[in-house]
């Protein structure tokens, strides 16, 4: 059997598909469908606990955010590797302050991707270039939007066009009440005290369309 274990979460067919043809005959590989059981999941990653965990951070019904702060939370050594199509800053922002070692865009060629692989297997921290970039921004520019969840982000944005909670429920499907709540933590993590501030620091940060 290889050296290297590699374990790979997505709920894509295709995607898991090419992992096999692209690592097989190189590394000892499993593939896993979309999560339905986290505590079984975490009862194989104990037994086996792969060099290497591939997983998007997207998965209908699984939070991978949370997954991998569970992952670091009990000292599991595995590289993990986030592979997703999202180029948003908080998501990366995210994944990295979860603990994960690396962030490869989905759009990236088969060659790149198999490269990045083996730089990771020797301890280096993989990124694709636009990832890179944010993260080096990040260093320079402080954004205290990038602190909101994926929904307050979406909340906030509704609310920074001019929108009544009547209307920002309507537009994200969600309940009045819900709308309320996520402004209340909203107001609380940019630690402002109105909804024209949130919405003027909104305007100040504009996240990436």
């Amino acid at each position: 059997m290889p050296h290297h274990t590699i374990m790979v979460i997505d709920d894509h067919p295709l995607l898991r598909y090419g992992f096999q043809m692209l690592l097989q005959p190189d590394y000892a590989l499993t593939i896993m469908h979309e999560p339905t059981d986290n505590a079984a999941l975490f009862a194989y990653i104990h037994q086996h606990v792969p060099r290497m965990i591939i997983l998007d951070i997207n998965i209908h019904a699984f939070s991978g955010i949370d997954f991998i702060k569970k992952l670091r939370h009990k000292r599991v050594p595995s590289y993990i590797l986030v592979f997703s199509q999202s180029q948003e800053r908080n998501d990366i922002y995210a994944a990295i302050d979860a603990g994960a070692d690396g962030y490869i865009l989905k759009n990236c060629d088969i060659d790149y991707l198999e490269d990045q692989i083996k730089n990771a297997f020797q301890g280096e921290k993989i990124f694709s270039e636009s990832v890179c970039k944010i993260l080096q921004e990040r260093e320079h520019f402080h954004d205290p939007i990038t602190y909101l969840t994926r929904r307050e982000s979406d909340v906030l944005k509704e609310l920074a066009c001019g929108m009544k909670n009547k209307e920002i429920a309507r537009a994200l499907y969600i309940s009045e009440e819900t709308v309320k709540v996520h402004i209340r933590n909203i107001l609380k993590k940019l630690n402002v005290s109105t909804r024209l501030a949130a919405s003027l620091l909104y305007l100040k940060h504009r996240l990436p369309r």
